[in-house]
């Protein structure tokens, strides 16, 4: 709990600091949005990946910067909200020999809370004037701070007892459901700072209500290398990034 209470403390700091670099000129509306995640981690072991979709919801401050052309109409965007990423993911073991030959099933769903910081630039270009539309496309960054986890496995055995033309097969299957630590210890299956790019793009009606898609490219491996993991069996991955679109709707005052 305390090293939550810390992390919001990082967050709110670090909006502080974009705030204040922020020109004198710079004209600040606020909002918040909503969205859908469409999340499919990139694993050093990928086999029967699939997406994970999970939710997000936070504020937005945008601030235009007065000037000339072009850059009249070009925004910087950040917020603060919280977001939820995942990956779930197939895989099975052979373990076969001529007398007993076995085969291990794997299928793993994990979600992962955290709070996030995109710092974004965005350039809007008018589409009609009659009833204001306009479009818009970004690129920038964010910074994610992990705070909460979970991760369901179900294990499937089939053990092969006989010969290999006159099996029997004995099946076991066993779930498995445990929270997710973030840090550098042994206990800690991810890193606690994620970050990477964005790119975007949507549209803006009346001057307030947005509805936009995003791309997160993950460019840090956020798997702990010193988690001992707890797990009936092994992890079969050494590098995590996080790969998510997203659909949000959104609104500006």
């Amino acid at each position: 709990m305390i090293c939550i209470i810390k992390r919001k403390n990082i967050f709110l700091l670090s909006i502080v600091i974009f705030f204040g670099i922020m020109p004198s000129n710079a004209k600040v509306r606020i909002g918040g949005k909503v969205g859908l995640n469409f999340a499919r981690g990139s694993l050093s072991v990928t086999e029967n990946a699939d997406c994970d979709i999970s939710t997000q919801y936070g504020t937005l401050a945008q601030f235009l910067v007065e000037g000339t052309l072009p850059w009249k109409n070009l925004f910087y965007e950040t917020g603060l909200g919280y977001f939820q990423k995942g990956v779930k993911n197939g895989i099975h073991y052979s373990l076969n020999d001529a007398q007993q030959p076995s085969l291990l099933y794997i299928d793993e769903k994990e979600q992962l809370g955290y709070i996030t910081i995109p710092l974004n630039l965005k350039y809007k270009m008018t589409l009609t004037e009659k009833h204001p539309l306009k479009g818009y496309v970004a690129f920038g960054m964010f910074l994610d701070f992990g705070v909460e986890g979970n991760n369901t496995s179900e294990y499937t055995y089939n053990h092969g007892i006989g010969t290999m033309n006159n099996l029997a097969i004995i099946n076991r299957d066993i779930t498995r459901e445990y929270n997710i630590n973030f840090g550098s210890g042994q206990n800690d299956k991810y890193k606690a700072v994620d970050c990477g790019l964005n790119f975007g793009a949507g549209i803006e009606a009346i001057n307030h209500i947005i509805l936009g898609f995003n791309y997160s490219l993950g460019l840090k491996n956020i798997y702990n290398s010193n988690y001992s993991s707890e797990a009936i069996y092994p992890s079969y991955t050494n590098s995590v990034k996080n790969r998510i679109w997203t659909l949000y709707l959104g609104y500006l005052f």
